[in-house]
C-alpha cells in the first residue's frame, strides 16, 4: 500500500500569501536615533547631577578676587577674615588691597566681567553714575557700620561745639576722590554749609592726622569702623580728641544713607576715659558690590561666607537690600528671600549655575504638563482610532453580516456578487484607518513605551483586512463571469 500523498491546503477566499515584512523608513529611523539621543541626554544630565552633588556641603568653589582697601584700613581686615573662613571651608577667597572706595568701584566698571576682579567693599552714599548704575550690582550690606568721625586737637575742641563753629575754618575730608571725600563733600552740600565758607583740604589720611596734631587743619574727617587701628591709635594719645555736634541728627535725617550711632564712654580707654562722654556719631553702611563676572553659584557661596562671619546678616539685608540705588545682583535677591541658600545652591552648585531652582521648578512644572498634555492627545488619538475601527466593522455587520471574533466572515462568498464597489470602498477605509494608526505610532507625542497601544489596533485592523481582501477578489471574479 503505498504512502498517502500529503493533502494540499484548500484553495479558497481566505488562503493568502504571507505579508512582506517592511523595512523601517528614513523618518522612522530619524525618530528612533532622535528618541535615542534624548534618553542619552537625559541619562547624561542624570549623571551630572549625581557627579555635582555635595554630601557635606562646603565652599570647595568659591574662586574669587575681593577689592578692600588700605594696608592698614578696615576694609583689608574684613577681606583677610573672610579670606580665613574661606580657606576653612575649601573655598578661595583673594584679597586685594586698594585706596578704598572710589577705585574699587572704577575698577569694578573698567573691568566689569573680568574673569580677575568680582567683588569690591565700598562705603554707602555714593552718587552713582548711569555707567556704573548698568555696571555694578549689589551683592550685600555688612551688618557692621562705618563710623564718620570728627577729630580735632584737644586744644581747638572747647572752640567746636555747634556747626556754624566751622565757619573758616580748614577741614580735611581724606585723600582727593576717596569715598570720605565723597561722603563729606555730600554732607557739606546737603547740611548748607556753604554759607561758612570753610576750606576744604584733601590729603591722605597720615598727613591729616600729623597735620591735626600740629593744629595746621581745625578739623578731621573719617570715614571708617570704630575699632580701626588709625582711629584708635589716635584717639588713645593726649593731643587728639573727637568731637560731635548736636546738629548730627538733622544731617542723619536728610541723607537716606546716614545712621545716627553712638561712640560709648571710654570706648578707645576705658581707664583714661576715651572718649570723656558718649558721644553721638554718624554711621554709613559698607556695601559688598560685583560686577556680574561671577558665576550664580560663586555668588552665593560669597554670600554664605558673609552669613557665617557676621551674625543677623540676613535679617541685616532683608530691608534694605535696594536703598543703595543700586540693583541687586539675582542671586542676592533669592538668597534673602529664601534667608539663606536653597537646596540647589548648597547641595548642586554647577547645576544652580545652568539654573535657578525657582526656574527649575517651572521648567519642571513646564515638563510635567507638557507630558500630560502629550498623554491626553495621545488617548484621544487612540480613542478616535478604535472608534473608527468599531464603526467600519459595524458597516460589515450591515453589508454582510456578523464577524467572529478573530475579524472572519461567517457568510457565503455568493453574497458578495454585485457588491465588490462596496466591499473595496470598505477596504480603502480600513486601509485609510491603518494608514492613521501607523502614522500616530511614530509620532513624537505618543509617549516612550505607549506604541504598543497603536500596535494592538495596527494588529486588529490588519486582521481585518486579511479576511475582506480575498472576498474582494472573489467578488471581482464574479463580476467578471
Amino acid at each position: 500500500m503505498s504512502e498517502r500523498e500529503p493533502t494540499p491546503a484548500p484553495a479558497g477566499p481566505s488562503a493568502e500569501p504571507p505579508a512582506a515584512i517592511t523595512p523601517p523608513s528614513p523618518s522612522q529611523r530619524k525618530l528612533f536615533w532622535l528618541k535615542v539621543a534624548l534618553l542619552v541626554g537625559l541619562l547624561g544630565l542624570l549623571v551630572f547631577g549625581i557627579a555635582s552633588i555635595e554630601l557635606e556641603p562646603d565652599l570647595g568653589h568659591l574662586d574669587v578676587t575681593l577689592l578692600t582697601g588700605s594696608e592698614r584700613g578696615h576694609y583689608r581686615a574684613i577681606g583677610e577674615r573672610l579670606a580665613e573662613v574661606a580657606k576653612e571651608r575649601r573655598g578661595t577667597l583673594r584679597v586685594t588691597s586698594t585706596q578704598g572706595t572710589i577705585e574699587n568701584v572704577q575698577r569694578l566698571v573698567t573691568h566689569a566681567k573680568s574673569p580677575t576682579v568680582q567683588f569690591a567693599l565700598a562705603q554707602d552714599g555714593l552718587a552713582w553714575s548711569d555707567e556704573q548704575r548698568q555696571t555694578l550690582r549689589l551683592i550685600a550690606r555688612l551688618p557692621s557700620r562705618e563710623t564718620v568721625f570728627f577729630i580735632t586737637h584737644a586744644e581747638r575742641a572747647p572752640q567746636l561745639r555747634r556747626l556754624r563753629d566751622l565757619k573758616g575754618k580748614r577741614i580735611g575730608i581724606g585723600p582727593a576722590g576717596s569715598g570720605t571725600a565723597q561722603l563729606a563733600g555730600q554732607v557739606y552740600a546737603g547740611a548748607g554749609l556753604e554759607a561758612l565758607q570753610p576750606e576744604l583740604v584733601r590729603l591722605p589720611l597720615d598727613q591729616q592726622l600729623a597735620q591735626l596734631q600740629t593744629q595746621q587743619l581745625d578739623l578731621g574727617v573719617f570715614v571708617m569702623y570704630e575699632d580701626a587701628p588709625l582711629v584708635r591709635d589716635a584717639l588713645r594719645g593726649s593731643d587728639l580728641v573727637m568731637v560731635s555736634f548736636p546738629e548730627l541728627p538733622a544731617l542723619a535725617g536728610r541723607e537716606p544713607f546716614l545712621r545716627l550711632g553712638e561712640i560709648p564712654l571710654g570706648h578707645y580707654d576705658p581707664v583714661e576715659g576715651k572718649p570723656a562722654q558718649a558721644t553721638p556719631v554718624l554711621q554709613v553702611d559698607t556695601l559688598v558690590l560685583g560686577d556680574g563676572s561671577a558665576s550664580h553659584s560663586e555668588t552665593v557661596a560669597l554670600l554664605r561666607l558673609l552669613d557665617e562671619t557676621y551674625p543677623g546678616f540676613v535679617r541685616h539685608n532683608l530691608d534694605k537690600l535696594r536703598a543703595s540705588g543700586l540693583k541687586p545682583a539675582p542671586a542676592a535677591e533669592t538668597f534673602f528671600e529664601n534667608g539663606g541658600p536653597d537646596l540647589l545652591q548648597e547641595y548642586f552648585p554647577a547645576l544652580a549655575n545652568l539654573i535657578p531652582l525657582s526656574n527649575l521648578v517651572h521648567l519642571v512644572m513646564a515638563i510635567s504638563i507638557l507630558f500630560n498634555l502629550m498623554g491626553a492627545g495621545h488617548r484621544f488619538a487612540l480613542w478616535r482610532i478604535d472608534a473608527g475601527r468599531v464603526a467600519l466593522e459595524e458597516r460589515w455587520n450591515e453589508l454582510f453580516g456578523p464577524l467572529t471574533a478573530v475579524g472572519l466572515s461567517r457568510t457565503d462568498p455568493g453574497v458578495f456578487a454585485g457588491r465588490g464597489p462596496e466591499l473595496e470602498a470598505l477596504i480603502a477605509d480600513f486601509e485609510l484607518l491603518e494608514q492613521r494608526c501607523r502614522k500616530l505610532s511614530v509620532s513624537m507625542l505618543v509617549p516612550m513605551g505607549q506604541e504598543l497601544t497603536y500596535r494592538y489596533q495596527e494588529s486588529l485592523i490588519q486582521e481585518r483586512l486579511a479576511a475582506l481582501r480575498p472576498f474582494a477578489a472573489t467578488a471581482k471574479q464574479g463580476a467578471a463571469a
